[in-house]
């Protein structure tokens, strides 16, 4: 709901998000253009301000919705603090899109749960490879088409993966296996 305290909060997170994100990139570019690394390990030192820029989209999103009498809710719901692969992309990260997705499959007839799991991975593969590799491609020249939607089924493998074998074992390997892949 749309409180003083919650317009409150919602200006000193996105004041907060966008100076994070304007030394986030300046650090970024300095760091990339300093020293040569392969694309895996940008990537990785890379994710944190993925983070902080989808944060300041969802921020700048419920700003917009103060035009209206309700605030949407964030965008991530704490991802750092998921127990597993499947609680990260399940429950806590991008939970807009989540919810999205999970109406497309039920809009599309899909009633088995991992193939309405399959169906969200594929569906966003195609979604970044549409926001990110093809604009790249056009200012480039460079293809990389591809990589976001193997990405993407690979996080399908991924979560398939940690709920058949290490779904009973200790929470400790299931948060390890989280976060290196």
């Amino acid at each position: 709901k749309k409180t003083p305290s919650s317009v409150k909060r919602l200006k000193e997170r996105f004041y907060f998000l966008a100076l994070a994100n304007i030394a986030g990139i300046e650090f970024y570019q300095y760091l990339f253009g300093k020293f040569e690394l392969p694309v895996a390990i940008k990537g990785l030192i890379f994710a944190p301000y993925l983070y902080l820029f989808t944060n300041l989209v969802g921020v700048s999103a419920q700003a917009l919705a103060l035009l209206t009498k309700d605030i949407p809710t964030d965008i991530h719901n704490h991802p750092y603090l998921s127990s597993n692969i499947g609680e990260f992309w399940g429950k806590r990260w991008n939970v807009w899109v989540g919810d999205w997705l999970a109406l497309m499959s039920k809009k599309c007839g899909i009633k088995s749960k991992q193939t309405k799991v399959l169906f969200a991975f594929l569906l966003s593969g195609i979604f970044h490879e549409v926001i990110l590799a093809l604009p790249y491609y056009l200012k480039f020249g460079k293809s990389y088409f591809g990589y976001m939607t193997l990405f993407f089924l690979l996080q399908f493998i991924f979560v398939s993966l940690d709920k058949i074998y290490l779904s009973h074992g200790p929470r400790y390997l299931r948060r390890i296996f989280l976060w290196t892949t």
